[in-house]
């Protein structure tokens, strides 16, 4: 499934389509896709969907700098409108480029420095000039560097910007302007209203297969230089959600690793059988023209431990065998894989006996079959790779996640993951 989002004052999804996934050995397994942002996974033999209402039925998920700041970045250039002190007339406004300079202690939300444009050279993006440092540097010491830039418009703006989620929307509050004119220019006194501020929803629909749309409602929460996201699949979402992480950080992540993402075995088997109930997934034979398709997962696990149970079958066999996976270890890896015959009850019928010893002949055969292509493969190898495609202020962004370790508790299967936001 293409997932495509646009960042206006709605957001909007575009058409599925099956994606390609490559393993460790080089082969390429199709998966359905069905997770979004931040955050849509699909593994081998369990297509890891999005969550659903809340108490441990929610993907948690933890991203780390400069994850917010990048998030903001794609979403530029945002429009203002600013009131001029010559006659009240009001002036657009646009922020080309921020600085995410931490969190604010009460009130959750994220604080960024950013620079104004007027409205003449809004069409342009800027390259990246704010650096962390400015965020403590002297406003007019900055104003003067940029204004002095050959590239710099007649009139620049430095705003300090408040970025905020509640139920369900993010808002852009600006809450202090300086600007500055340059010297042979007319100088323009300019201010923002109370009411300057942007709000993008954080709810919306992602269409399945067979027409089935999938309704997504995304909360976000900041702790330190940390964006904790949270992502709930159901009809009607509450009033009031505070997003929370209840997953452990280690003391150190896997080299590269941006994010840990928390899926509970619960929310998994939950949304598959609501939303997905029947969906089939094709698993090739690299050995074999056999095109054998898995259906209807169930996810448990334990410490160090993730066991999936499904139906299997081929065209000819449909839904024939129960197919049972185990992952094991630190990093997940293939363990153990069994076929169980789903065997007719045949009473004296001498056409279904033989039905019978048939389907325990090919299980056999298929087990040795997939034994043999995925025995102690990594988990994270068969993970979807290539999450999403994003349009922001049209153009088209690859959200990408690479799962650098795998882990199983009692109640979630644990991803860490170095998630990129790419622009082709």
């Amino acid at each position: 499934m293409r997932v495509t989002i646009v960042f206006y004052h709605t957001m909007q999804t575009g058409p599925a389509h099956r994606t390609l996934m490559k393993h460790a050995a080089g082969r390429f397994i199709p998966f359905s896709l069905h997770l979004v942002l931040l955050s849509i996974l699909s593994v081998l033999f369990v297509p890891c969907t999005l969550a659903a209402d809340r108490e441990r039925t929610a993907i948690e998920a933890m991203m780390f700098h400069p994850f917010v700041h990048d998030l903001v970045a794609l979403m530029l250039p945002i429009m203002f409108t600013g009131i001029s002190s010559e006659g009240n007339t009001s002036l657009s406004l646009s922020i080309v480029d921020t600085v995410y300079c931490g969190t604010e202690d009460r009130g959750g939300a994220a604080k960024f420095l950013g620079i104004l444009h007027a409205a003449e050279s809004q069409g342009r993006r800027i390259a990246p000039v704010l650096r962390e440092e400015d965020c403590h540097g002297s406003p007019s010491a900055l104003l003067k560097t940029l204004i002095a830039n050959h590239d710099a418009p007649p009139w620049i703006g430095l705003v300090e910007l408040n970025v905020k989620w509640t139920p369900w929307q993010v808002q852009f509050i600006p809450t202090k302007l300086q600007a500055l004119t340059k010297s042979h220019h007319r100088h323009i006194d300019v201010r923002l209203p109370h009411d300057a501020i942007k709000t993008y929803p954080t709810s919306f629909t992602i269409p399945a297969e067979h027409g089935t749309l999938i309704p997504v409602h995304f909360s976000l929460g900041l702790a330190g230089k940390a964006v904790v996201l949270n992502g709930l699949v159901t009809q009607t979402p509450p009033a009031h959600y505070t997003p929370t992480f209840t997953g452990k950080v280690p003391g150190t992540l896997p080299s590269g690793a941006n994010a840990i993402i928390a899926i509970p075995h619960t929310v998994a088997t939950r949304v598959v059988t609501q939303y997905l109930a029947g969906e089939a997934y094709v698993l090739p034979l690299t050995q074999s023209a056999l095109a054998i398709a898995v259906k209807n997962p169930v996810m448990t696990g334990s410490q160090n431990t993730y066991v999936t149970t499904s139906l299997l079958g081929l065209r000819e066999y449909p839904d024939a065998f129960n197919l049972d996976t185990q992952w094991t270890g630190e990093d997940l890896r293939l363990g153990q894989l069994s076929l169980t015959p789903r065997h007719p009850a045949c009473g004296l019928d001498m056409v279904c006996e033989v039905k019978r010893a048939g389907l325990d002949a090919l299980a056999a055969s298929l087990t040795h079959l997939l034994r043999a292509q995925y025995k102690d493969i990594p988990l994270r190898s068969v993970i979807l790779q290539d999450v999403m495609s994003v349009k922001v202020k049209d153009r088209d962004v690859r959200v990408r996640a690479q799962v650098l370790r795998a882990e199983a508790t009692a109640t979630d299967l644990i991803l860490y993951t170095k998630v990129t936001l790419n622009v082709p």
